[in-house]
């Protein structure tokens, strides 16, 4: 089987990685704006969340190991990379023993890394599905014709966008379905295929309902005008004016946040099956 050569080094995984570290720093704009050691209620939630990813995944590997619910075996990568830095190290005289909780610690500061970074993603979106779906029937009611079709189709979408993440779940933790199927009913290869075929869907979902959510957010500029007209106080007016120039200037910024729905799965996909492909070009030993 051909491979191409880009794949067969490191150097494209790295770029990868580089650039989903360099779009997670982005999603960190302005999360410290009050100072290191004083926070606004969004970070104490960005932090809270971040630590129970770190605590959650820690524990899982520590307690349960990989290979209950992953399909790979986190320790014999954490045995084989020891053994090549040891290697090296040895031509210095060194050696080095690591635990298996530093391989654990690392995976579970990656997790609780993209977890703070898209809590904004996800408050954002869940903000936006509460307040489409709670007003679905007067919505609904207001809309006439192809309009009316294209409010129920978004409704529709934005139902499917929240539970299927669940779905991906069934399919990537393996006691809850692979194990079920594979190899009684499908073969390992098929069912990577059809994993990674769901992310796929599970993107273009997200691309059905992109331009409505967007939208949603430049919105509240007029929602917070609308408020104006109905208090008409003077403090209110300073406010809403910092809040309009203020989305003003990042409306670039805003986009970009948006877009990041799409950017980390895809970025997260593109390593994983980068993966899977570097090592069709190894032999298989007996």
């Amino acid at each position: 089987m051909f491979v191409p050569g880009s794949v067969e080094s490191n150097l494209t995984f790295y770029m990868m990685l580089f650039m989903l570290l360099m779009t997670v720093v982005n999603l960190m704009k302005n999360t410290f704006n009050l100072g290191y050691f004083k926070y606004t209620d969004e970070t104490k939630m960005e932090i809270l969340l971040s630590l129970k990813a770190f605590i959650t995944v820690f524990c899982v590997l520590k307690y349960l190991g990989s290979k209950t619910f992953l399909d790979y075996d986190i320790e014999k990568a954490h045995d084989a990379t020891l053994q090549r830095v040891n290697q090296t190290m040895e031509l210095f005289g060194g050696r080095l023993n690591l635990p298996y909780e530093f391989t654990y610690t690392l995976l579970a500061s990656l997790s609780a890394v993209l977890t703070f970074a898209t809590v904004k993603l996800n408050v954002r979106f869940s903000y936006y599905f509460y307040t489409i779906t709670k007003n679905s029937a007067a919505l609904l009611a207001s809309k006439q014709g192809e309009e009316r079709k294209r409010m129920r189709t978004l409704i529709f979408s934005l139902y499917i966008n929240f539970l299927f993440p669940i779905v991906v779940v069934l399919f990537y933790i393996q006691p809850l379905l692979q194990a079920q199927i594979v190899p009684e009913y499908l073969s390992n290869s098929i069912f990577r295929i059809i994993r990674i075929a769901f992310v796929v869907f599970a993107i273009c979902l997200r691309i059905m309902t992109y331009r409505q959510e967007l939208q949603f957010v430049f919105n509240e500029s007029y929602y917070l005008v609308q408020k104006l007209m109905i208090e008409k106080n003077e403090k209110v007016f300073r406010y809403i004016k910092l809040r309009i120039q203020e989305s003003f200037l990042n409306t670039w910024y805003t986009i970009y946040q948006q877009s990041c729905n799409l950017i980390l799965p895809m970025i997260l996909l593109l390593t994983y099956v980068h993966r899977l492909v570097s090592f069709l070009s190894v032999p298989v030993e007996n």
